[in-house]
């Protein structure tokens, strides 16, 4: 409903795509749904509760010919999901990866996972995935979240092609954007956009 994934969205129904906007929140989704014209629905999906990702399957019709996992969520206080993960970890990476999982089959040609360059800027502790231990920051948190991006997206893609599969799996970072996760930011070069 804001920055890339609204760009995007806008973007596809100017071309004539048939746009599926996955929400949290339906009201703000009509909303965008509406700004942004053309055939566009909007459906509830929330990456931090895993039961809305597992419903979202059943409250689509029909195949998909690209999924685009564009999850970015930066917060500013430590909390978990509902389901007991970190929320920039389950929002940015095990939301979006369960949510493929479970779309695979309906998939006909792409899966793009929108990543980061932040994910150059840390290393991802497999002992502490939740940072559970020690100080957690909210850059450093989104910045391991889209390592896991990256990660999950290579081996995805690799798999795909191991499998003989035609979809395709691909990676982006969208560069420098107005977006709201400057807002929520500890770092001063992002706050300051």
């Amino acid at each position: 409903t804001n920055g890339v994934g609204r760009a995007t969205a806008r973007a596809l129904a100017r071309a004539g795509a048939h746009v599926i906007l996955a929400v949290r929140n339906l009201d703000l989704g009509a909303q965008r749904a509406a700004e942004i014209g053309g055939d566009t629905a909007v459906v509830k999906l929330d990456l931090a509760d895993l039961a809305t990702v597992r419903a979202f399957p059943d409250l689509i019709d029909g195949d998909v010919d690209v999924l685009i996992n564009n999850a970015g969520a930066i917060v500013q206080n430590r909390r978990d999901t509902v389901d007991g993960f970190e929320i920039t970890l389950g929002t940015n990476f095990l939301g979006p990866f369960a949510l493929t999982n479970l779309m695979l089959p309906r998939v006909r040609s792409k899966i793009i996972t929108v990543g980061s360059d932040a994910h150059r800027m840390t290393t991802f502790d497999f002992d502490d995935p939740h940072l559970r231990r020690g100080k957690w920051s909210s850059f450093p948190a989104y910045a391991r979240s889209k390592l896991a991006v990256m990660l999950w997206g290579l081996e995805l893609d690799r798999r795909l092609r191991e499998a003989g599969s035609p979809i395709s799996s691909f990676l982006t970072h969208p560069g420098w954007v107005a977006s709201n996760l400057s807002n929520v930011s500890d770092k001063l070069v992002l706050s300051a956009a």
